[in-house]
């Protein structure tokens, strides 16, 4: 009886002293008992063996030794919060999702290398933070908060600020860094190759003048033009070069050849403007051949030597199958890079360092910003061609030529050439070329003296009627092309034509890159000789007997109408 009595005084003894703490403690913030607390945290941090250890509040120094342990912790200690979220996004996934450890972490145990704060009795203070001119880097005597990265007094003020840092951070890997010229000591190139034989440099002004008029009344404006040639033997190919060009038939050089060759020979820069299938491809092929050849082998962490882009998947695979006759036979490499395409498998074409890459921009950009710049580079570009220039720059491929351009070296030849060259488009290739002779044959945007045109208004209910008409006159003769706007438009001929027994395949811009591809072989191969497609087959696509193109739909402006039906009465037919 007598233990009991004292077991219950000492109860009353207790309750009395916490209603005595409870009274003195009115006013300030709870707290949670500590082996509470601490069970929780540690199972939060899954750090049940820290139980019973002091709490430590996170700072930036803490995260930092934990992701990344070489950063100096001075240049960031007052850095801004927009740059120190920059910064924690900018580290690998697998140290990202150590960042919540970090930043939530309580305790820190001797295996961590951290320092057992001393035992003192801290006084319970109110939850108050720090002065925002401390920066994150300072401890905050903040109990149960973790340092937010955003502070409501400075959220406003830095919102619009760290929008833009975040989309130049999102964007810099597709953006080439800016190249200073002037600290790149670059080895000095030979670009004039030009030697013009005696019938050639004997010729008087006047029958210069003379003969550039029957090539189709060619102009040409510029300083020290070189003349026009007559045969390919005056070209200054090689042998290997002249076998190839005599084994596809090519029997003469076009007008547009006979100026180009010798001015780009010469290794001045050019804008050549010449009617669909004449011949551009050629112009400016055959002296990327001789330039490439007299450059030195290409080295472990160098790129291409010569640079082509194209408007279209098409064009690019179209010119890389014509450069390809020559390539095994002179001996040099290339590869073509377009978009839709398996990246791996350009990567892979792109370690076996070729000389000629002939390219897209979109995807060219992307492999020359790929792996950090590892993959290719554009230090030993000294020959670029820009084809389709006018359609280049009308589909906003611009800023990326430009970009290209700015960073290969400025001595670097650049060639230029369309079907078509508008007065707005000529002031604005100009800046990208020195000193460049201008060469027009036929005049701008001209269609071909060979094609016969035929125009018939009507209305749309009666233009399916009319195109079975035309089908049933030319079904026989040839291969047929027909344009509409629309892809959903080309979809729905297509459906109408098979109906009606014609078989026929589409060609459009929303069809995967193999799907493109194996129509347009099937076309060439003549397995299908109808095609209906929108204008992306409009632009340098070379198929020999096509002898008849409607457009079911009228283009939208004169130069789309003239590449068009510039895919029939092709070199000279």
């Amino acid at each position: 009886e007598e233990e009991e009595e004292e077991e219950l005084s000492r109860e009353e003894e207790e309750e009395e002293e916490e209603r005595r703490v409870v009274k003195s403690n009115r006013g300030r913030p709870r707290k949670k008992p500590a082996a509470k607390e601490e069970d929780e945290e540690a199972a939060e941090d899954g750090q049940a063996g820290n139980r019973g250890k002091k709490r430590k509040a996170w700072t930036l120094r803490d995260a930092m030794d934990v992701l990344d342990p070489e950063c100096n912790f001075n240049d960031i200690h007052n850095m801004k919060h927009s740059a120190i979220a920059k910064w924690v996004d900018s580290l690998p996934e697998d140290k990202k999702s150590r960042v919540v450890l970090a930043s939530s972490s309580k305790y820190e145990s001797e295996s961590d290398g951290g320092e057992e704060p001393p035992e003192e009795e801290e006084e319970e203070k109110p939850a108050v933070a720090r002065p925002k001119n401390e920066g994150l880097g300072e401890r905050l005597e903040e109990e149960d908060n973790v340092p937010e990265l955003y502070s409501s007094d400075d959220e406003e003020a830095e919102k619009e600020f760290d929008i833009k840092e975040w989309l130049e951070s999102k964007n810099q890997a597709k953006n080439l860094r800016p190249v200073d010229h002037s600290k790149v000591n670059y080895e000095p190139i030979k670009k004039a190759f030009l030697r013009l034989v005696p019938e050639i440099a004997n010729m008087t002004p006047d029958e210069i003048a003379a003969y550039r008029s029957t090539l189709d009344g060619m102009k040409v404006r510029g300083k020290n033009i070189p003349p026009p040639l007559k045969n390919w033997f005056q070209c200054g190919l090689n042998d290997r070069t002249l076998a190839v060009i005599k084994r596809n038939g090519w029997k003469a050089p076009t007008p547009i050849q006979c100026q180009a060759i010798p001015v780009i020979m010469s290794g001045r820069d050019c804008i050549g403007v010449a009617k669909t299938g004449s011949g551009k491809t050629g112009a400016y092929l055959l002296p990327c051949f001789r330039h490439m050849l007299d450059q030195r082998e290409i080295e472990e962490d160098e790129g291409m030597i010569a640079l082509i882009f194209t408007p279209a998947r098409e064009l690019c695979i179209q010119v890389f199958l014509q450069a390809k006759k020559f390539l095994k036979h002179i001996g040099v490499r290339g590869a073509a890079v377009y978009g839709g395409a398996p990246v791996a498998d350009q990567i892979a074409e792109l370690n076996k360092k070729p000389h000629l890459v002939v390219c897209t921009p979109g995807r060219m950009i992307d492999m020359l910003c790929a792996n950090s710049g590892k993959v290719t580079n554009l230090r030993r570009v000294t020959y670029i061609v820009v084809d389709e220039a006018d359609r280049m720059f009308d589909l906003g491929f611009e800023p990326q030529i430009t970009k290209v351009m700015e960073n290969t070296r400025p001595d670097a030849q650049r060639v230029l050439f369309s079907a078509t060259f508008p007065k707005q488009m000529e002031s604005l290739a100009k800046k990208h070329l020195k000193k460049p002779i201008e060469m027009v044959v036929g005049g701008r945007s001209i269609v071909s003296s060979t094609i016969e045109h035929f125009v018939e208004l009507r209305e749309d209910n009666t233009k399916f009627l009319r195109t079975l008409e035309l089908l049933g006159e030319w079904f026989d003769k040839g291969q047929i092309l027909i344009f509409v706007e629309q892809q959903d438009a080309c979809d729905a001929l297509m459906t109408s034509l098979i109906k009606h027994g014609y078989a026929c395949m589409t060609l459009h811009g929303g069809m995967d890159q193999g799907d493109r591809d194996s129509t347009l072989a099937d076309f060439k191969n003549k397995v299908s000789t109808l095609l209906v497609a929108t204008s992306l087959a409009a632009r340098g696509l070379d198929v020999q007997d096509l002898n008849l193109v409607i457009n079911y739909d009228a283009p939208s402006h004169y130069e789309d109408y003239v590449h068009r039906v510039g895919r029939t009465g092709r070199a000279g037919k």
